[in-house]
C-alpha cells in the first residue's frame, strides 16, 4: 500500500493576505482563480472540452482557461511520473465492494458521507484527491499544504467548513479522468444539454459508457491502493447510475438519503447561484438556472426509480434527511444494521463527537417559495413527494 510521506510546514502568507481582503467580490474572484489553478485536467482534456463546446467562453473568463491550461501542463508531467512509479501496483489492486451514498444535491449527502467516513474501517476520497486524480500520490507531500493556504475554509453555498482533507465527491475525479460528466455543464451552462446526458448514462453510446466504467474502476483502484480499505463514495450523480455501478460492483452497498423537495429546490438554487457559478465560463440568465434545477432533479429520479429494484436485498438502505438530522446516532445504527457494515459500537464514540461538534450549526434560511414555483415543484416532482411521504 502507498505510504504517505512527511508533509512540509504550512505556508501562511497567502492565507493571511486573503484574510486581509474584506471585499466579498475579491474573495469570490480569488476562490474562482484557485479552483481553476487547482484543477487536475490534462492539457488534451482542456482542448477536447473547449472544442466540444465550440470554444464559447465569455471574454471575461478566458484568463481562467489560460491559467488552468498552464497548470495542466505541470499536472501532465507529474501524472506521467506517477504512472511510472505506481501504475503497475495500482492495476493489481483488488477493490472491495464500495459503499455508495445516493441522493440529490442538498439532500444531506455530505453530512451522511462525513459520518460514514468517521469509521476507521472505511476510507473516502478527499477533496484534494478528487481534483488531482492523476497525481495525488506524488503531490500530496509536495503541494497539499500550500494549497490549504489559498483555499477557503467554508463552502460558498452554506458556510459549512470545507478542507482539502475532507471527504469529497468522486464525480470530480471522474470529470477529469473521463471527460464524461454533467459537471461540464457547470463550466458551460449554455450547453448543459451536451453534458446532462451523463447524469444517468441511459442515452449515452455504449462506447462512452465503457470509457466511464474504465474511469470508475481506475479511480477506485487507485484509492484502494492508497488506503487499503473499503471505500465510501458520495456523488449525487451516482443516483441515476445504479445499473452501471452494479455491473461493476455487484456486491456494492447503497445508502439513499432524501429530503423534502421544497427544501431541496431552494437549497439547490442557492448552490447554483453561489457555488456552481464560480465555475462558469459563460454568462447565463437566471431562467436557465431555474430550468436546470427542475430538469436535473427529474432526470436523476426517473433513473433512480427505474433501477432501484435492481439492487439485491441487504444492499440498499434509505434514510430521510429530517430523520437523520433529528436522530443521527439512531439512524446511523439502523444503516449499519440494515447493510451489515460491522459493529456499530466501534464508530459510536467518533459519531458522538461529530454530533456534539455540529450542535451549534445553523442552516441557511430562505423566504417562502412563490406560489407558482411551489405548484410546479409539487407537480413535476410529485413522484418523490409520494414515494417518501412528504406533503405537497
Amino acid at each position: 500500500m502507498y505510504e504517505q510521506h512527511r508533509r512540509p510546514k504550512r505556508v501562511p502568507v497567502v492565507r493571511a493576505l486573503l484574510g486581509m481582503a474584506e471585499n466579498a467580490w475579491l474573495k469570490r474572484q480569488f476562490t474562482r482563480f484557485a479552483a481553476f489553478m487547482g484543477c487536475g485536467m490534462p492539457p488534451l482534456g482542456w482542448w477536447r472540452i473547449l472544442k466540444a463546446n465550440d470554444f464559447r467562453v465569455n471574454i471575461r473568463y478566458w484568463h481562467l482557461v489560460l491559467f488552468g491550461w498552464g497548470a495542466s501542463i505541470i499536472n501532465a508531467v507529474n501524472a506521467r511520473r506517477e504512472r511510472r512509479l505506481y501504475g503497475a501496483a495500482i492495476r493489481r489492486t483488488v477493490v472491495q465492494p464500495p459503499i455508495i451514498i445516493l441522493g440529490h444535491w442538498r439532500s444531506g449527502t455530505t453530512m451522511l458521507h462525513e459520518m460514514l467516513s468517521l469509521d476507521e474501517r472505511f476510507a473516502s476520497p478527499t477533496f484534494f484527491q478528487v481534483i488531482r486524480p492523476r497525481t495525488y500520490l506524488t503531490e500530496e507531500p509536495l503541494i497539499l499544504d500550500f494549497l490549504k493556504t489559498i483555499c477557503p475554509d467554508t463552502r460558498p453555498m452554506d458556510n459549512m467548513t470545507q478542507g482539502l482533507d475532507d471527504p469529497a465527491e468522486d464525480e470530480w475525479a471522474l470529470t477529469m479522468l473521463t471527460l464524461l460528466s454533467p459537471h461540464y455543464g457547470f463550466f458551460f451552462p449554455r450547453h448543459t444539454e451536451r453534458h446532462d446526458r451523463y447524469l444517468d448514462l441511459r442515452q449515452v453510446p455504449q462506447s462512452e459508457v465503457d470509457v466511464w466504467k474504465r474511469g470508475m474502476v481506475g479511480c477506485l483502484q487507485k484509492l484502494s491502493y492508497r488506503y487499503g480499505k473499503r471505500m465510501v463514495l458520495k456523488s449525487p450523480t451516482h443516483t441515476g447510475r445504479i445499473q452501471q455501478l452494479l455491473e461493476l460492483y455487484p456486491e456494492a452497498k447503497f445508502v439513499h438519503i432524501h429530503r423534502n423537495p421544497y427544501h431541496v429546490f431552494r437549497s439547490s438554487k442557492r448552490l447554483y447561484e453561489t457555488g456552481v457559478s464560480l465555475l462558469h465560463l459563460q454568462r447565463v440568465p437566471e431562467t436557465m438556472v431555474l430550468e436546470g434545477v427542475f430538469k436535473r432533479y427529474r432526470m436523476m429520479y426517473d433513473a433512480f426509480f427505474e433501477c432501484r429494484d435492481l439492487i439485491p436485498d441487504g444492499q440498499f438502505c434509505e434514510v430521510g434527511f429530517e430523520d437523520l438530522e433529528r436522530d443521527k446516532l439512531g439512524q446511523m445504527e439502523r444503516i449499519y444494521a440494515e447493510l451489515g457494515l460491522g459493529a456499530f459500537e466501534a464508530v459510536l464514540p467518533s459519531l458522538q463527537g461529530f454530533v456534539e461538534a455540529r450542535s451549534g450549526y445553523r442552516k441557511n434560511t430562505y423566504p417562502p417559495l412563490p406560489e407558482g414555483i411551489r405548484q410546479r415543484i409539487a407537480h413535476e416532482w410529485g413522484r418523490c413527494f409520494d414515494a417518501w411521504g412528504y406533503t405537497r
